[in-house]
């Protein structure tokens, strides 16, 4: 699948665009979406930059909202 990377804190600019990343496994309780739209706000740029209180470990996919379709649901999802 393909996900815009961090993989250092830093300037929004050293985002990377991977085009081979690999394609997370449904749990249980997941929903799996193919996302056709997404954005950052500003709460992302700041985690982007090591600058917000949620530091997520390296490397990680940003961004908190965006839009699709459901491709995947897992067993204990209502």
């Amino acid at each position: 699948m393909k996900a815009v990377v961090c993989r250092e804190y830093g300037l929004p600019e050293k985002l990377e665009l991977v085009t081979d990343w690999p394609e997370p496994v449904v749990g249980e309780h997941d929903v799996m979406i193919r996302v056709k739209a997404a954005g950052l706000n500003f709460p992302d740029v700041l985690i982007i930059q090591g600058k917000y209180q949620l530091q997520p470990e390296l490397p990680f996919i940003p961004g908190n909202e965006s839009s699709g379709e459901v491709v995947a649901v897992g067993a204990a999802v209502t």
